[in-house]
């Protein structure tokens, strides 16, 4: 990821770290159906950025299964009209009627934040994109080139 977002220090590389080249690995046989259908769309997205490769099994699994959860957590939040219902009103101990916030806005908030994390994490939103590159077929690996060259001295 260093090398894609031009960020590589020299004293902080492994010359033999494993190159995999970009591939779809097998889904878990244990995704719901949200899941799977995230696998297919996220991985074919990552597969075309060229930054998955069948290492990345674990990592696609957690975005799509946060995205699974997600969605789930927000339906929670609709009542049978489909209308937003984050919030409620009801009556505290004194009598007086207060808003107070739908027990699963708490946990579509951190699903939220994790999987916003984890979308980062492979370059997918608009910020994280910006920072990472990649090498078409006919490049030369500027890191290859970085190694060869030190290599001879």
């Amino acid at each position: 990821m260093k090398v894609l977002r031009n960020t590589v220090r020299k004293d902080r590389t492994n010359p033999k770290e494993p190159k995999l080249p970009p591939s779809l690995p097998a889904p878990p046989m244990n995704l719901d159906d949200i899941a799977r259908r995230a696998w297919d769309q996220v991985g074919k997205t990552l597969v075309n950025m060229r930054v998955l490769t069948d290492a990345d099994q674990m990592g696609l699994q957690l975005i799509c299964e946060a995205y699974a959860d997600y969605i789930q957590t927000r339906e929670c939040l609709r009542d049978p009209t489909g209308e937003f219902v984050g919030f409620y009103e009801a009556e505290n101990e004194d009598g007086e009627k207060k808003l107070f916030s739908h027990p699963m806005l708490g946990a579509t908030t951190r699903i939220r934040r994790e999987l916003m994390a984890y979308l980062a994490e492979y370059g997918l939103t608009p910020a994280s994109r910006s920072k990472v590159s990649f090498l078409t077929d006919s490049e030369e690996d500027p890191f290859e080139n970085f190694l060869k060259k030190n290599k001879s001295r």
